[in-house]
């Protein structure tokens, strides 16, 4: 694993929310594109992050309808 690769592991959660600065997303986005393990473990943490979020969701709906 490169140093780009520990660098955008470390910022995939500011990217995935939107959050990362202009620079940091340039860099994520381009690596991404050229790195398949990246690609995959972005893949991976996005699906991941969307479950959690779909069910936080849910439950507080959920919820705040009882």
């Amino acid at each position: 694993m490169s140093w780009k690769c520990d660098v955008v592991t470390d910022l995939a959660p500011l990217y995935h929310d939107g959050v990362a600065s202009k620079a940091s997303r340039k860099l994520v986005k381009e690596h991404l594109r050229e790195c398949p393990e990246c690609r995959a473990y972005y893949k991976k943490y996005s699906h991941i992050k969307n479950r959690k979020l779909s069910y936080f969701s849910f439950s507080h709906n959920f919820h705040n309808q009882n």
